[in-house]
């Protein structure tokens, strides 16, 4: 199901429509009446693809979700449709990153440091992530 964002009533994270969990994708639109952005939700919380796109039509962001959680590479383009930045992102963690200039050299280039604190957090989330989406599905099934 696709419907207006302005229809989504956000509560904690938490986007629903007509008092209940949306699942479908959520889209806003320019008044020209062009689409400015969708995000895509499951009993309520982003999951799966977003994007939006500049004014000219071309696509500005592309990102991935799971059950609320920013999840997979998320992407970022210039005006003219080069790079700008890519990043993998596991469990809310970026774990590497890229950065293009306008002219589109890669100026940036990261990892995520096994000795970080960031890094001991995705451990961590990792180890709870089954019982996260187990306690989801379990919540909004129920529902």
């Amino acid at each position: 199901m696709r419907v207006n964002a302005d229809l989504l009533d956000l509560q904690d994270y938490v986007a629903y429509c007509d008092g209940k969990p949306f699942t479908g994708v959520a889209v806003e639109y320019r008044p020209d009446g062009t689409v400015w952005s969708e995000i895509t939700y499951r009993f309520g919380l982003e999951d799966g693809p977003a994007r939006d796109w500049y004014e000219n039509g071309m696509l500005r962001s592309e990102s991935m979700a799971k059950l609320g959680v920013t999840n997979g590479i998320s992407k970022e383009w210039q005006p003219d449709g080069t790079p700008k930045t890519e990043k993998v992102i596991e469990l809310g963690y970026c774990t590497h990153s890229r950065e293009w200039g306008e002219t589109g050299r890669l100026i940036k280039e990261s990892k995520l440091d096994e000795n970080s604190s960031n890094y001991e957090l995705l451990i961590a989330a990792r180890a709870q992530e089954p019982r996260r989406v187990q306690t989801i599905l379990e919540r909004f099934r129920a529902a």
